[in-house]
């Protein structure tokens, strides 16, 4: 189900124009890319809390200025491949996740709220093929977080990133499931027309 537009009186007409052109795809994946991204940003937030690493803090800034917009943008502005485009993004999205696996260190909860969130949302927008490729973009995005960062071993990074992994997969399950459920209730009511 697109997002109204008068919902956001406040966008360029640019914008608009590209929320009009996006595949039914990107527009139920950019909601949840953004809440996703937007608690992978905090979790970055805290990793330099913990670590003082300046690439967490970079990392943080692309993830909640750029890259949820970035790949809506393209997605609905490639006129005949939008949705080949959003799936590229979603290969991205995994690659990302897999690379702040490395970054926080494999730390279990971080891991586990991405993982979780990134399989999920694989599974529920593309089935089993889709799954399997952003496992494989997963583990890429691990091998090239290992390029940039040393490898450690953290389990457990402490009590405000463990309370931040935990409510990132609640509201990110939630917001995603709220969306399919608000997509399912509009092709009903189409059938029932």
């Amino acid at each position: 189900m697109p997002i109204p537009l008068r919902t956001f009186p406040f966008l360029p007409a640019l914008w608009r124009q590209a929320q009009q052109n996006a595949c039914g795809l990107a527009q139920r994946n950019y909601p949840s890319r953004i809440v996703g991204f937007l608690f992978l940003s905090a979790l970055s937030l805290e990793t330099y809390y913990i670590y003082h690493s300046t690439l967490s803090l970079l990392v943080a800034g692309i993830f909640l200025l750029f890259w949820p917009h970035l790949a809506f943008f393209g997605a609905s502005r490639s006129r005949n491949t939008s949705k080949r485009y959003e799936y590229f993004n979603i290969y991205i999205d995994s690659a990302l996740g897999g690379c702040l696996i490395a970054l926080f260190n494999f730390s279990v909860l971080e891991m586990q709220a991405i993982l979780f969130s990134l399989c999920a949302n694989n599974m529920s927008l593309g089935g089993a093929r889709l799954f399997l490729r952003g496992l494989v973009a997963i583990v890429a995005g691990i091998a090239s977080g290992l390029i940039v960062t040393n490898m450690k071993f953290v389990p457990f990074a402490g009590i405000p990133t463990a309370a931040t992994a935990v409510i990132f997969v609640f509201l990110y399950v939630t917001v995603t499931n709220y969306i399919y459920y608000k997509q399912a209730r509009s092709l009903i009511q189409a059938k029932k027309e």
